[in-house]
Parts: structure tokens; sequence; C-alpha cells
């Protein structure tokens, strides 16, 4: 067979021989590339946000939500446009959803605002778990922070501070909001040079999870005052705690004398009204005369106030036993002097 002959022998095996058959295979083939090519490839996005739309006066529980992960189907031009950086899942919370109770959405393709030709092919997970709770709104007081590290001037102190406005809003969960007594703020500034009164305006610290405060920061004023002072209180009576049955008499002068120490603001504002100076004779059981250490004490109020010494000290005084028909003093009444 010449060579001729030959390749008219192969064309005819490989072309002509059941052309319609292998036309047909290759229309077929033709029309499947077509309709893959049009429908596009399976792909899979991950690390999708949720993004929730809660009813009115409503807030999650359960402030962080899962991600979710996403089979697409979309044409090879849609790829480098479909992340999780352009895709958002977002689901409509019903108006009658329970309150203080888990439940569960589940998700579809409506969730997703997807272009033209993309579709989802599978969502994981499927649904979402959610935990509303009513929202509550309260005014709560402001509490100062300073860094323990720092503090003012040498031989001052800060007194006091007074802020603007004194409350602040906030809003959010009933069972976290309704237990705040007080919102922080964050560290106030202080260093050795200041000495005198200063404005900041301070950021409060969020109390967490889905809380909102309004306003967020808030205008300190902050007191800056000398140390301690010295102080004398004088003239104030001296009382007693008898013992059962007993009167006593003092054998030294009845009025005392009580040096204190206190901050200058707080020292203004004292009085003799605000001691009590006492002795409890109690554990004497027996007449006779006794010199005994005088009590002093500060009313309600008045805690960065100290008593450093009382006079004078001791006190002499007589204990008689009352008879029968004679009436005792009342507790904490006057002593009378002899």
């Amino acid at each position: 067979m010449n060579r001729n002959n030959w390749f008219v022998s192969l064309y005819r095996r490989l072309i002509v021989r059941h052309f319609r058959d292998k036309l047909l295979a290759v229309v077929l083939a033709l029309m499947l590339y077509s309709a893959t090519i049009s429908s596009g490839m399976t792909f899979q996005v991950a690390e999708i946000p949720v993004k929730l739309i809660l009813p009115e006066k409503m807030v999650l529980r359960n402030t962080e939500l899962p991600t979710i992960a996403v089979r697409l189907s979309a044409p090879p031009a849609l790829h480098e446009k479909m992340n999780n950086r352009n895709i958002l899942c977002t689901v409509d919370v019903p108006a009658d959803s329970p309150s203080g109770q888990t439940f569960e959405i589940p998700l579809s393709e409506a969730n997703f605002q997807l272009p033209a030709g993309a579709v989802v092919r599978r969502i994981v997970p499927d649904r979402i778990t959610v935990n509303l709770e009513s929202v509550v709104v309260r005014n709560i007081p402001i509490e100062a922070q300073f860094n323990p590290d720092e503090s003012p001037a040498p031989g001052y102190q800060v007194a006091t501070v007074h802020f603007t406005p004194e409350t602040v809003q906030v809003s959010g969960p009933a069972s976290l909001v309704g237990k705040l007594k007080a919102v922080q703020t964050a560290p106030i500034p202080l260093d050795k040079s200041i000495d005198e009164n200063f404005q900041y305006t301070v950021p409060l610290r969020n109390p967490g999870g889905t809380v909102t405060l309004q306003p967020a920061t808030v205008m300190a004023s902050v007191v800056v005052e000398r140390d301690n002072d010295r102080h004398t209180v004088r003239g104030l009576p001296l009382r007693i705690i008898p013992g059962r049955r007993m009167e006593a008499s003092l054998l030294t002068p009845g009025t005392m004398r009580l040096e204190v120490v206190a901050p200058p603001s707080e020292l203004a504002k004292l009085s003799s009204s605000d001691f009590l100076v006492y002795l409890d004779l109690t554990d004497l059981a027996e007449p006779g005369e006794y010199d005994v250490a005088p009590r002093a004490v500060t009313a309600s109020g008045t805690g960065k106030v100290r008593i450093e010494s009382i006079s004078p000290n001791p006190v002499r005084v007589r204990i008689r036993k009352l008879s029968d028909h004679e009436t005792g003093s009342d507790n904490l009444s006057p002593v009378k002097n002899n």
C-alpha cells in the first residue's frame, strides 16, 4: 500500500467512520463546557461575619457571634470579588423573639446579598444561636480612678473629684446594668508638679458586653489640697458609761481638749458636736477613786479625721454605790464635778 492510500485509510477510520456519532459527542462536549463556564466553579469562603438586626429595646446577651463559612458557585470572573470582606450575612431577628432564652435562627441564601450569577450551595453552620435580653437605661454615679504609682506634689493630696455631668446614662442588658453601682473613669493622670486644682477630660470605662455609655467622656474637676493639718478642739463635755448601780464624780476638770489631724477641707467643716469624749466605768465594781483614760470618737462622715491626743489624761474619778432608793444615771450622761 502506497503512502497516499495509507493516509486516506486513516482519515476514513478516524473521521468518516461513525461521523454522526462523533459530531454529536463534540457538540455535547461544547454544550457541557459552555454550561460549566456560565454556572461557575464551586468554592468556599470562610469567616463571614454575621450581622443581626435586633428588635427595638432588645440586646444580645451572647456578645460574640460565630463566623460562618459558605460554599458558593459563581463564574470565574466573580471569584476575586467574593471574599469575607465583601460578603455579609444579615439576619433580621423576629420582633416576637423571647427574652432571656436561648433560641436558634436558621440561615439560608436569603440572608446573603450576592452578585448576579453567584449561588449559595451550603452554609456551615446552617443556624446561629441567639440569646436576647431587655434593655434598661439608668443614670449611674461616676467613680474617679488614679494610677496608684502617681501622686501630686509632696505635701499635697487629692481631696475630692467632681464630674460634669455628675452621672452617666448607661444602657444595656438588665442583668448587667442593674448590678452597676458606679462607672469608673480611666486613670486621671497625676504628677509631682500638681499643687492646685485642675480639670481633665477623662474617658469612662465601659463595663463590657453590649453596654453603651452616654456620654463616653466627662469633665473631672480635681480638688487638690495640702496634707493633713493639726487642730485643737476645746471645751468638750466629758460623758460617762457607769457601772451597774454606780455613780461617778470627777476630781479633775470636766471639760476636755482634743488634738486632731485632718485635711484642711475636713477641718473647716468640724464642730464640737462631731466628737464624743467619754469614760467607760463598767469594769469598776468597787467604790473608790480611780485614774481612768478617757476615750473619744468622731461622728459618722468624718472618717478622714484622726484623734491624736486627749487632755487631760488620765481623769481622776470617785465612784460610789447607790443605795436601794437612789436612781442611777443614764448611760453616756454628763458626770458631776466635786
